[in-house]
């Protein structure tokens, strides 16, 4: 196989350079284990699929960890030293003593809202590449596909998108189609290019709630994931008393069972609502709801490990369609007063939300000492609260951010203000 042939070749320069021989000493062992294959990958690879052996791509999710392993690192072939590395196993080689390889095997799955469906094999890192893998997340990868293995030999390199924010007035256009009217459309544009920026206090994170949806959730779902990465979930009363919103390990199989809401960070969570009957919630269906709770207010979601839960954070851009007032909870709502039309977004629609997703934007001094004036102004007539003036702030921020500035500035913050009046405006409506 051409990988090996490179891995061998690699491997024989190096130990010329390094003037190793057999049988090897203490300095030469350090050397081997911390040697890394030099490859030429620059050709065109095929997509990993059921059938595919040899060379080729996978992308996927990382869904859940096993254990680490060590594995024999180096064999000798006619007296030449040969690498174990990606499944390069021979028959009746003699293995070299003391020298390992660190295998960091992982399950992955399609990247929940990118539409594929096909089963994928056990994907196994190397080393350094594999020591700081996180659930749910999404990994691009060239590799090896032998015996229902993947064997990781490098990360794939994407294309990097360059956008233009005059697309900004083109993306908002087909939200207010879809979505009905231009205050939710803004909105909703920043609720995409949302992302947490301060943990703690959970800075950047806008959950909303379109409510007045009824029939239409449909339609709007159906357009928005031709926009971003999306993921939708019916939230009716059978679903919440019998499905399982937590990931837990079954102790028997060491494997974690995949949750509805195990998905990546930076995808579209849709909750939908508007099928949800009135009756009794399970005791199944309370905890569902408390899982729920946990992610909209503090963007994590617990996993069941059998002796431990641990909360895993998250950084996902929630938006709840539903009647009335949702029962999560969620701090911003709007109200959808306009006939809705399915809408399908164009590449430069799909590569503007991305680019600027990507952006952080800061607040200068001066503009904080004015939202600072402005709070104790309003506060007077208790006009304004603490959690107002946060919303605010952040309306500031991607107000600036989607017009691909980096600093904001006066004129977004009282854009932000303008935006805040009229969702007080149509909540009276």
């Amino acid at each position: 196989m051409e990988v090996y042939r490179q891995v061998s070749e690699s491997l024989a320069r190096f130990i010329e350079e390094k003037k190793i021989t057999l049988p090897l000493n203490q300095t030469t062992v350090k050397e081997l284990q911390e040697w890394k294959p030099i490859l030429n990958l620059n050709t065109e690879i095929e997509e990993w699929n059921s059938g595919c052996k040899g060379l080729c791509r996978l992308r996927g999710m990382i869904q859940d960890q096993e254990e680490p392993e060590l594995s024999i690192g180096f064999y000798t072939e006619n007296g030449r030293l040969e690498s174990c590395l990606y499944g390069n196993y021979m028959e009746n080689a003699q293995f070299v003593d003391g020298i390992f390889v660190q295998r960091y095997p992982v399950v992955c799955v399609p990247v929940p809202g990118e539409g594929l469906e096909v089963e994928m094999p056990r994907v196994v890192f190397y080393n350094e590449m594999g020591e700081h893998l996180v659930v749910t997340s999404v990994v691009d990868l060239i590799g090896i596909a032998l015996n229902g293995e993947f064997h990781v030999v490098d990360i794939a390199r994407n294309r990097q998108f360059q956008a233009d924010c005059t697309w900004r007035e083109s993306v908002l256009r087909g939200l207010e189609m879809c979505i009905g009217d231009s205050l939710a459309a803004e909105l909703l544009l920043y609720n995409l290019l949302s992302k947490i920026q301060e943990r703690s206090s959970l800075i950047g994170n806008l959950c909303l709630n379109f409510t007045n949806v009824s029939s239409k959730s449909e339609t709007i779902i159906k357009s928005l994931k031709t926009l971003t990465r999306a993921v939708c979930i019916q939230l009716t009363l059978d679903f919440l008393n019998t499905q399982d919103l937590t990931p837990r390990k079954n102790l028997e199989t060491e494997r974690l069972s995949q949750s509805p809401l195990q998905i990546p960070n930076n995808t579209l969570l849709i909750l939908d609502e508007t099928k949800l009957s009135q009756g009794t919630l399970t005791p199944k269906g309370l905890e569902n709801v408390n899982v729920l709770l946990q992610l909209v207010q503090s963007q994590s979601l617990s996993y069941d490990f059998g002796y431990s839960k641990i909360n895993f954070p998250t950084d996902l851009k929630i938006i709840v369609l539903s009647q009335g007032r949702s029962f999560l909870k969620i701090p911003t709502s709007c109200s959808l007063l306009s006939p809705i039309n399915e809408y399908i977004f164009t590449d430069e629609d799909r590569s503007y939300v991305s680019f600027y997703a990507d952006f952080a934007v800061s607040l200068p001094d001066e503009l904080t000492k004015t939202a600072q004036e402005y709070f104790v102004s309003k506060r007077k007539d208790n006009k304004i609260t603490v959690e107002d003036l946060h919303q605010l702030l952040l309306l500031t921020r991607y107000t600036a951010q989607s017009h691909g500035i980096l600093q904001a500035q006066p004129s977004h913050w009282s854009h932000a203000i303008s935006l805040s009046t009229q969702l007080i405006e149509r909540a009276k409506v």
